[in-house]
């Protein structure tokens, strides 16, 4: 039912109880009440109020002696100066009996009966001609036709009859009675509704609203469609706080029902629907042509049909599926969750904590207001994606690609990335959450920390200049913080993990994890598991938490990155153990670095635990086995005699040697050396080798050799990659044929000349092993020229964590 608002007009004081043409209007103070269909006009016609709002034109209604005026427009209104009323025409009204009533050319109002006949069953016919008339009708069966104009068609309480109602040519505002109405709003833009009773409701022409409320009982609803085909049918609720059903059967048609009461119908020719402000249920499913809906207040749960639809949720938690075609959804207030289905969608999260889904096709994603997940599947083509306001979350899935995620950041909260099918950018974007595979995140061009959640996966992380907050979770995982005060934590199995620069906190949770620092005073945490600590020249003071001589998780320091006064590597002779007062260990070392250990006496660290916690005694080089003893590898000249074991003492015939910088280590991360520690195999201290150097095992009798590239991934803890050497020189020992030399007390491969390893040689070197053996760099294969290998080599598969069965030879000479 309509309201509208009625202010009250101060007449002069020559009033003679009614208004009329000519009447002046005193300013006065704003008094208003409400009037609806149910009150009757006096008339229609038009106020002036010469240098405010002009002449208004409207209806005068009369209560309690006073008289009140409905403005076509209230812009503005009351002015609050005097005025006149400059045209007044009275209502025509009708009688108990069969009436023919007719306006005029001008704005009238007609009413089709007398006020004080209760319910009078006249059968009347109601032309109301040209202009913006008002027509209320009673309880007969009427003809009511308004003609052109805007016109107001309603009726008086009670009215019970079946009517015929036609609006005419303009914009009309109509409303049914209780019974069986048939209403045409004609052309123009109309406004309508039926009431109670089983209705007709022809829109016509023009773009029309037709709106059922929940005290109605059945509407059968045409749209129209004239040239302006946008016609929209909207509901509301009077009885009840229970939404409506609409569900699509057809191109435009459908049906609807009220969860709350009877009222339900069928339409077509529809394309916009509007909610209630209760939580309601639109299915698009069957519709192809594509629709807007507006959910308006409540929960509502929307989807979409295989058309272009345009879908609000308003306000409200709501639920909105796009399905096929090109949509366009938007969540509005509250908490949504969007989907954009098929076909390239624009989804817009709107105030509230939203989720959005962008589907197949190429589609943008923005979240607006509040703090937002973005889902990003394998399977979802291109998706971009703006987090808005707040604090966003893109969430990846790889549910069939199984290769992860590669996510390149460009700036702070902005990048790019790449999952299977899908790709695309991201903006304002403050947490990461990546798949349960191997995923590769590089966040290094961000001044912004980031948050980053991973899943299970193999990941390899590189975070921001800001501080970075990474929680790595399952698999074993390669994280990096950069630069800024970083806060890390490796979750389960072998993780290396770095701070960088700043003041970091590291964990390394389950497994047996690498932690470094780098630079700044940083707090580490090695969880379960033997974890090894490095420290770097310049790398501040560090404090672990729970370091473990127990015998049972036995943690090691790696300081193969620090360096004494005069450049050497460190020994157990340059640490200085001291205590924080509290009596946790203190270790400082000559260049000023230093580390805590908290919950380990110093009084228990002599040079002997120190050297089982990875101090070496002697760090000038690998000492090879001669008749003459162990001698530094860089001492070793061409000609000198080298114990093997299978062949006695044999002479050198060629050394080379190559200079990795930490900058060609870091662009050739698989040339990184290998760290053996001490005890591992026979060796009395670490052995630094290169990745694909040979070490001599044993699998079920078998003697062979291991990559120590392998080892350090497969053979335990006692194998690392050395990640705290900032650059190595690596020494190539070379023989008449293959052998196996003793290195560190430790038998290993001498070195081979198969196509691998003399690609990885200076043109300068190539030249020399030519000049030795000429054939062997002209030959298609070195085995006719050099001979074969002094032992297999063991595949990665065949590698197990059956330490003591695997390192069963080169213990042996211990």
């Amino acid at each position: 039912m309509a309201k509208y608002i009625g202010y009250r007009l101060y007449l002069d004081s020559d009033y003679d109880g009614a208004a009329s043409t000519g009447d002046g209007i005193s300013g006065g103070y704003e008094t208003s009440i409400i009037f609806t269909d149910h009150d009757m006009p006096l008339g229609s016609g038009v106020v002036t109020y010469p240098t405010t709002v002009g002449a208004v034109s409207g209806v005068f209604y009369e209560y309690s002696g006073n008289t009140y005026f409905v403005p076509d427009d209230d812009t503005g209104f009351p002015p609050y100066e005097a005025g006149t009323i400059t045209e007044f025409v009275e209502a025509i009204r009708g009688t108990p009996n069969n009436d023919n009533l007719e306006g005029t050319a001008g704005d009238d109002v007609i009413i089709d009966t007398d006020e004080s006949i209760h319910n009078p069953t006249g059968v009347d016919r109601i032309r109301a001609g040209e202009g913006d008339d008002t027509v209320i009708f009673g309880d007969g069966n009427d003809t009511i036709d308004g003609g052109g104009g805007n016109d107001k068609i309603g009726f008086w309480s009670g009215g019970s009859g079946n009517n015929l109602i036609d609006g005419g040519a303009g914009d009309d505002s109509i409303i049914g009675g209780s019974g069986d109405d048939q209403i045409i709003g004609g052309s123009g833009n109309d406004w309508l509704s039926g009431d109670a009773g089983r209705d007709t409701i022809d829109a016509g022409d023009g773009m029309d609203n037709i709106w059922v409320t929940d005290d109605h009982d059945y509407a059968k609803i045409i749209g129209g469609e004239g040239y302006s085909d946008w016609d929209v049918l909207g509901f509301s609720n009077w009885v009840s706080s229970e939404g409506v059903n609409v569900k699509m059967t057809g191109p435009e048609s459908g049906t609807f029902e009220f969860r709350g009461s009877e009222t339900h119908g069928e339409f077509s020719e529809i394309e916009h629907i509007v909610g209630t402000d209760y939580g309601d249920a639109v299915d698009l499913s069957g519709d192809t042509s594509g629709l807007k809906v507006q959910g308006y207040g409540g929960d509502d749960t929307i989807r979409g049909g295989s058309g272009a639809d345009s879908l609000h949720g308003d306000w409200g938690n709501d639920q909105i599926s796009g399905g096929q075609g090109a949509d366009t959804l938007f969540g509005g207030s509250g908490d949504d969750v969007l989907a954009g289905g098929d076909g390239d969608d624009y989804v817009e999260g709107g105030e509230g904590s939203d989720t959005l889904t962008g589907g197949a096709g190429e589609d943008t994603l923005f979240g607006g207001d509040g703090n937002d997940v973005f889902n990003i599947y394998d399977a979802d083509e291109d998706t971009d994606v703006d987090g808005g306001g707040w604090w966003d979350t893109i969430v990846f899935h790889d549910e069939s690609s199984g290769e992860g995620v590669e996510v390149i950041y460009d700036g702070d909260g902005s990048g790019e990335y790449e999952l299977g099918d899908a790709e695309g950018d991201f903006s304002d974007v403050e947490m990461i959450q990546t798949t349960q595979n191997a995923d590769f995140v590089d966040a290094s061009a961000s001044d912004q920390g980031i948050l980053l959640v991973s899943d299970d996966g193999a990941d390899t992380v590189v975070g921001s200049a800001g501080a970075d907050e990474i929680w790595a979770g399952d698999g074993e995982d390669s994280i990096s913080g950069g630069r800024g005060a970083d806060k890390i934590w490796g979750g389960s199995e072998n993780d290396t993990i770095q701070g960088g620069e700043g003041g970091d906190t590291l964990k390394g949770e389950i497994g047996d994890d690498f932690l470094s620092g780098g630079k700044g005073n940083d707090v580490l945490y090695g969880g379960s598991g033997d974890d090894v600590f490095a420290m770097q020249d310049d790398g501040g003071f560090d404090v672990v938490h729970d370091f473990r001589l127990d015998g049972v998780e036995h943690d090691q320091l790696d300081v193969t990155g620090l360096t004494d006064a005069s450049g050497n590597p460190v020994n157990v002779h340059d640490v200085t153990v001291g205590d924080d007062g509290c009596g946790n260990a203190v270790l400082s070392f000559p260049n000023g670095e230093g580390i805590q250990l908290n919950g380990i006496d110093p009084a228990t660290l002599d040079n002997k635990t120190l050297f089982k916690m990875g101090i070496p005694c002697f760090a000038e080089g690998t000492r090879i086995r001669t008749p003459q003893g162990d001698i530094p590898i860089e001492r070793l000249q061409v000609g000198d005699m080298v114990q093997t074991l299978d062949n006695g003492v044999q002479p050198i015939v060629w050394i080379g040697r190559r200079h990795l910088s930490q900058q060609d280590l870091k662009e050739n991360p698989k040339l990184r050396p290998v760290r053996i520690r001490a005890g591992s195999l026979a060796n009395d201290r670490d052995l630094i080798v290169s990745p694909q150097h040979g070490m001599v095992t044993t699998q079920n009798g078998d003697v062979t050799l291991a990559r120590a590239t392998h080892l350090a991934r497969d053979g335990g803890a006692g194998f690392r990659v050395a990640l705290g050497i900032k650059s190595v020189t690596y020494f190539h020992l070379m023989f008449e044929h293959h052998e196996v030399i003793i290195a560190e007390n430790t038998p290993s491969e001498s070195f081979y000349p198969g196509p691998m390893a003399l690609n990885a040689l200076a043109p300068a070197e190539i030249a020399e092993i030519a000049a030795i053996f000429p054939e062997l760099v002209s030959s298609s294969g070195p085995v006719d020229i050099y001979g074969p290998r002094a032992r297999r080599f063991l595949p990665r598969q065949e590698i197990t964590r059956n330490v003591a069965s695997l390192f069963e030879v080169g213990r042996a000479f211990a």
